[in-house]
């Protein structure tokens, strides 16, 4: 269930409304289960990063079983459903969508649309997160943002997100000298350089190399 709300950010508006109380840092609401036997608590802090735990009222600790993956059985499945169906029903409320993971790559693509007015295409089942830029006008490709392991691109095996655009041939060797630029995952790398889109460049500089891109795909 951790990935329910993975490509979700919260709508700091709403949460109230729902019926979360303010507490501490954050806001925290409780949902009985099961014929009031267990209880459901859910905290968001003010980051926006969501937490639960299940309680068993009646011997007053958190029940964890559903948690492990190997277990399983009447009870323990039940448990798991109606948890899900409580962080369904938040998620609906209180979270919007969001295209990428990562704050960077939503904000690229918001300025893509606004400059360009392109949303990003996502036209693959086996990779349901590669968002592809199109330009308009030749329908070329001009910029794709990409959820991939690091190892793809660096040391490391976390989630990242990159962005891959085309470039003068001649410039993506002064770039891979610089922090942040790497070798294009998955493109022709004579052409297209990827960016790691986790601050290490600035949206600014981003966008003025989506704008070289945007033109060498006219």
């Amino acid at each position: 269930m951790e990935d329910l709300f993975k490509r979700f950010v919260v709508d700091f508006g709403e949460v109230e409304k729902y019926g979360f109380d303010r507490a501490n840092d954050g806001f925290v609401l409780e949902r009985n289960i099961l014929n009031n036997s267990f209880l459901v608590k859910i905290e968001i802090t003010s980051e926006g990063v969501i937490s639960y735990k299940v309680f068993d009222k009646d011997f007053g600790e958190e029940y964890v079983n559903y948690k492990f993956e190997e277990q399983h059985g009447e009870f323990v499945d039940k448990i798991r459903e109606e948890l899900r169906k409580v962080l369904l029903d938040v998620r609906k409320a209180c979270f919007s969508e969001r295209l990428f993971l990562v704050q960077q790559a939503n904000r690229i693509s918001d300025l893509i649309y606004k400059r360009y007015g392109n949303q990003a295409e996502f036209l693959w089942e086996s990779s349901p997160n590669f968002g592809v830029f199109r330009n308009g006008s030749s329908k070329k490709w001009y910029a794709i943002i990409m959820n991939i392991k690091r190892s793809k691109i660096d040391s490391g095996n976390d989630e990242v997100e990159i962005i891959n655009i085309k470039l003068d041939s001649k410039k993506i060797p002064l770039f891979l000298e610089r922090k942040g630029f790497y070798k294009a995952y998955h493109m022709n790398k004579k052409n297209w350089i990827s960016i790691l889109l986790d601050g290490s460049v600035s949206d600014g500089e981003i966008m003025e190399l989506v704008g070289e891109s945007y033109e060498l795909s006219r």
